[in-house]
Parts: C-alpha cells; sequence; structure tokens
C-alpha cells in the first residue's frame, strides 16, 4: 500500500455528499472520469493533481465555489478512515489532534498539523505543507480546515467559536459564506493555513471515549502506517528535511545523512533502492518551491533566486526554463492569464 495521494475513502465522502443534496453522482463520475468500482475500494489512493482537477469538477458540476469549504463542514469521523475512529477514542482534544498528526498521511501526504501557542494564549492548529510537489489546492485547503472545526467539536460535544483562521488564497464567494461555517470571518492571503482556538478547548474531554477500543484502533492504524511507509520512506525523510532547512544554503549530502542517522554511502544506497538521488531530491525541491514562490507577487524574480541560493538570478532564469520550458517572468505572465500549465 502506497502513502502518497489522498485516500479514496474523501473521494467518496464527496461524492456521498453531492448525492445527499440531490445531484445525479452517476453522471458526475461518467463526466469527471470517476471509476465508480475504485470507490469501493479502501486501498486505493488518488493522486493529488487529480483530485484537485475532480474537486473543481465537483465544484462546477455542483455551481457550488465553495464546495470543498461545505464538504469539510459536513464531515464524518468515517470518512477518515482509521485516523478517525482512534481520534474518537482519545482522552482529549490535544491527544486527539496528536493523534490526527500522526497519522494524518495515511490521509493526505505531505502535510503535518501543527500546534502552535501564540502570544495571546491562544492554539494555532497548522497545516504545514511539507513536500513542495504538491499542488495547493483552495477546495482542499478550505476542506482540511472547516472539517478540522467540525471534529474539534464533534469530539467535545460542544460548540465554540474559533478566534480566527487564515488562508494562502483569496476568498472565492462572498466573505460572509465564510463567517456562516466558522463563524468568525477568516483572513486571506496569508502564509499560513490554520485554525486558531482558545487554548483550554485542547483540554476538553473526548466524549463517549473507550480506551479498549482505543489500543485496537492504534494497533491496526500502527500497523498500517508502519506498511504504508515502506515504498518511499528515506526520500519522504530527506524531503522533510531540506525542506526544514531551506532557510540556509541546502545541506551537502554528508551533512544529510548524518541528520538521518546514516552514512553517506548507505543514504546514497537507501535512495536508489527506492528509484530517487539525493541530486533529483533537491532539483525537485527547488523546483517546486520556485513555482510557489513566483505564484506570490510579492516576490520578485531576484528574491526568488536567492531564497533557492542560486548565485545569481541569471542562474536561476537558465535552471528555471530548464525545468519548466518557460523564463521565470513567462511563467507569471501565464499565471496571470489563467492559463500556467507547467
Amino acid at each position: 500500500m502506497q502513502m502518497s495521494g489522498i485516500t479514496i475513502a474523501l473521494l467518496a465522502a464527496s461524492i456521498r455528499s453531492m448525492a445527499a443534496r440531490g445531484y445525479d453522482t452517476e453522471r458526475f463520475c461518467r463526466e469527471a472520469g470517476v471509476d465508480q468500482e475504485q470507490l469501493r475500494r479502501g486501498d486505493v489512493r488518488v493522486s493529488h493533481v487529480e483530485m484537485v482537477r475532480l474537486m473543481d469538477e465537483a465544484s462546477r458540476y455542483t455551481g457550488d465555489p465553495l464546495f470543498g469549504l461545505h464538504q469539510g463542514a459536513s464531515m464524518e469521523f468515517s470518512d477518515l478512515g482509521i485516523p478517525g475512529y482512534v481520534m474518537q477514542h482519545c482522552a482529549t482534544i490535544r491527544e486527539a489532534i496528536a493523534s490526527l498528526n500522526r497519522y494524518h498521511q495515511m490521509i493526505c501526504s505531505g502535510y503535518d498539523l501543527e500546534l502552535a501557542a501564540l502570544p495571546n494564549g491562544a492554539t494555532a492548529l497548522r497545516f504545514r505543507v511539507w513536500d513542495p510537489s504538491i499542488p495547493v489546492s483552495r477546495h482542499c485547503i478550505e476542506e482540511m480546515v472547516a472539517s478540522l472545526y467540525r471534529a474539534v467539536s464533534r469530539l467535545g460535544g460542544r460548540s465554540f467559536q474559533p478566534i480566527g483562521a487564515s488562508f494562502p488564497h483569496n476568498a472565492a464567494a462572498e466573505p460572509e459564506a465564510y463567517r456562516e461555517v466558522f463563524g468568525v470571518m477568516p483572513e486571506f492571503g496569508t502564509d499560513t493555513i490554520e485554525l486558531v482556538i482558545v487554548a483550554e478547548v485542547m483540554e476538553w474531554p473526548v466524549l463517549a471515549r473507550d480506551e479498549r477500543l482505543l489500543q485496537e484502533f492504534r494497533t491496526v492504524a500502527d500497523r498500517v502506517f508502519e506498511t504504508m511507509q515502506d515504498g518511499r520512506k528515506i526520500s519522504l525523510l530527506l524531503s522533510r528535511y531540506l525542506l526544514d532547512h531551506t532557510g540556509s544554503a541546502l545541506p551537502p549530502l554528508a551533512d544529510a545523512a548524518r541528520a538521518l542517522g546514516m552514512s553517506t554511502r548507505s543514504l546514497q544506497e537507501r535512495l536508489k533502492q527506492e528509484g530517487s538521488t539525493y541530486n533529483r531530491i533537491v532539483t525537485g525541491l527547488r523546483r517546486e518551491l520556485a513555482l510557489r514562490y513566483l505564484s506570490r507577487e510579492e516576490n520578485s524574480v531576484a528574491e526568488v533566486a536567492y531564497l533557492l541560493h542560486f548565485s545569481e538570478p541569471s542562474a536561476f532564469h537558465s535552471a528555471f526554463k530548464k525545468w519548466t520550458g518557460l523564463t521565470p517572468g513567462q511563467y507569471r505572465l501565464n499565471r496571470e492569464q489563467g492559463r500556467a500549465s507547467v
């Protein structure tokens, strides 16, 4: 079983939601190219690119510009598979969130869920994209944050109003539509994906928990989680390590190997077994970060070159054109015209 991508259970949940709203889901599946047979298999993963496309198709089909947000607001724990069952039997909200973070890759690869204590005493539940190859989808992001809000409320058996929420994109509909879901107006165009709540909510007890069921579900979750990691375990660990060290010059192979607790030769051999190399991962990381940085208007091309540790902008221009077939300026122009397809 592979780790990359998104569990098909989330796609199945979206289709069930469409059916509950009266839409012809068989027609949707035909038009969107969804294999209904695969929807019945819990071990299938959908690539991030494909999930972005299908969420866009669902939004178009239903005429709902906030399809992802509304889907998250109707989330059921069964939609999350085994991690959802584990969460329902944790002792507190904090423990449930920690459990979700531990097993989140079983639901959706490439993201972490971090807890951050804020100066005002609140707690930020912050999603961090650590795999830069993942396309950042508005629908998927809004679904994650809305489903997290719903999960906390349902686990504690209490309604509550978060202090705030933030998204890196612009609002896709009238802002009041977001207030209807969260009870507050989110911030848009930020650098974070997060839900901010009062710190005491984290200590709420989870209702109707069962310690025996918790241990049983954790045993199953641990076994499945380890199985899913087998294919690209070192590649994923290396990608996360490199992403955490992009603020300074990217570490050389020897430093990365030392940080992962192995020799340089062992790291090279393990990467080879996984069909990759250190240089390939570094190049992929720089390429995807370049696309992400260039999507932010406040970053000049020279600044992006600096952030990616190129010796000069011309070297970045050459590398970017090799990666994409476009210059940085052409890529930005295509994005502005809604035609970027790299």
